[in-house]
């Protein structure tokens, strides 16, 4: 089980106690959403980039930097519709 903290066209930084082996890691992001009151379905390889600790608090919760290795034109056009729609409805929270 993973959180996505933050996700755009071609990476996504999750955060989970799942700890990755090492760098590089291959991964799978499975995930549900809505957009534009749609229910969709995500199915994304990955690999991991970064992985840091989130806190002394919590050392075994991690945040990982994860890169989509080949998402088909479908993943492709659900991420940047979900980016799009992310900038449009709420403006203040993209950085």
């Amino acid at each position: 089980d993973a959180t996505i903290i933050d996700i755009g066209t071609n990476r996504a930084l999750i955060e989970s106690t799942e700890i990755a082996d090492a760098d590089k890691a291959s991964v799978e992001i499975a995930c549900s959403l809505e957009l534009h009151g749609v229910p969709v379905s995500l199915k994304l390889q990955g690999q991991v980039l970064a992985l840091r600790n989130k806190s002394a608090d919590d050392p075994l919760r991690c945040q990982y930097g994860i890169r989509f290795t080949n998402p088909d034109s479908n993943d492709r056009l659900v991420l940047g519709s979900l980016v799009c729609y992310q900038m449009l409805e709420f403006p203040r929270s993209v950085i």
